[in-house]
């Protein structure tokens, strides 16, 4: 589980973006200035201000109010971790403040204590990036960054934007991702307690953070892509989310509408159990077949588990969705089907909606003795889910 102070803040992408090449100027402009014996001391002030250690390998004065730097880090000054390096960067003193280009940055956590603090700097910087490296994403090609006024801007070359601005005492953002960003930099605690070994989203992120330290809200609007899901309880190679909607304030998912699709995986016992009493999903069959032998079958094997769901405080929702696999539309069966296995039909779409959203817990992390389990886990479950107390 994350820290809360570590969940309060913004999106490290959304800051961390915006913010490491305006930092790479600063420091850039204040060595040049200096005479090398007097350039450490001075950075270390300025990266206390910016909270960062910023360091580097060479500076060289080509002509008069032009630096470069070589081999510039940006660490942590709690841990001394590094959570930025440039290979180089030319900065520019003009008379509309600092001016920079880097080749190449890279950017990994932990780089989120400082991002807030350097937008609200006072820094006036802008400039252009050849690559940008970002961990768990694929690289940005030609970035333009900006940092004035509160207000930190990103474009890229793949059309890629990323706008944070500080305004009546909260700082907004907002992400337009075409290509997958690492889930870990999405502010949203929830997304982060997927068990998996790697997932992605694309599309459209806004995130709304206090400056007083209050719990962050966003949205988002696009796709999540799963990759080695490994609960419990359930196991797939790969997924997908298709949010329509997924709204969250601090740790509770407020509204999730969506479709979701996991391919070539395997359902605990418990898990089918909970989701045929629990969930109200009739097994079909074959599934039936293979659930009457508990000492074969600890395991069932799924090709797709799909469906169609509406979460929030009001009740949950599911609609199968094995009627539809890669473009292909299916009947029988399976068109009514939330799970299945080569074309047949494991269980059934629920026989009621909406369900009350505590059926989600109970059939999640079932138990025969309480309506309402009161593990650890499901009072986790329970804290996240819209409607929900965790007491």
């Amino acid at each position: 589980m994350l820290l809360e102070k570590t969940q309060r803040r913004l999106c490290r992408l959304l800051f961390v973006l915006g913010c490491v090449l305006p930092t790479l100027a600063v420091a850039g402009f204040t060595s040049g200035r200096l005479r090398p014996s007097y350039a450490d001391e001075l950075l270390a002030v300025v990266g206390e201000r910016l909270g960062a250690s910023i360091a580097y390998e060479s500076l060289a004065t080509p002509r008069p109010g032009v630096y470069e730097l070589r081999r510039v880090t940006l660490a942590s000054v709690n841990d001394g971790r590094e959570f930025a390096t440039c290979d180089a960067v030319r900065v520019t003193l003009g008379n509309g403040g600092v001016q920079f280009a880097a080749k190449s940055v890279s950017v990994r956590q932990p780089a989120d204590a400082w991002a807030l603090q350097m937008l609200q700097s006072g820094v006036v910087a802008e400039g252009q990036i050849a690559t940008l490296s970002v961990d768990g994403c694929d690289d940005y090609q030609r970035v333009t960054a900006s940092l004035a006024r509160g207000v930190a801007e990103l474009a890229c070359a793949g059309g890629d934007t990323l706008v944070a601005k500080i305004d009546n005492g909260v700082c907004n953002a907002e992400l337009q991702a075409s290509r997958p960003v690492a889930v870990v930099w999405i502010p949203c605690r929830s997304l982060h307690a997927i068990a998996v070994q790697r997932h992605s989203f694309a599309g459209t992120l806004t995130a709304t953070t206090p400056l007083d330290g209050g719990p962050v809200s966003g949205a988002i609007d696009g796709r999540l892509e799963l990759h080695s899901i490994g609960f419990d309880c359930l196991k797939a190679e790969r997924g997908a989310v298709d949010a329509f909607e997924l709204t969250w304030h601090g740790e509770k998912i407020e509204r999730f509408a969506g479709r979701l699709d996991l391919r070539d995986g395997w359902l605990a016992r418990p898990l089918v159990e909970g989701m045929s009493r629990h969930l109200s999903m009739d097994v079909f069959q074959p599934l039936w077949d293979r659930y009457q032998d508990p000492t074969q079958h600890a395991w069932f094997e799924f090709t797709q588990l799909a469906c169609e769901v509406e979460l929030d405080r009001n009740g949950l929702i599911i609609v199968a969705g094995c009627g539809e696999i890669d473009g292909e539309t299916r009947s029988g069966a399976v068109a009514h089907a939330v799970v299945e296995h080569d074309g047949e039909a494991l269980l059934k779409q629920p026989s009621l909606r909406p369900l009350p959203v505590q059926r989600l817990v109970q059939a999640w992390r079932p138990d025969e003795v309480a309506e309402l389990p009161a593990t650890a886990g499901a009072i986790e479950m329970a804290s996240r889910l819209p409607g929900m107390s965790s007491k």
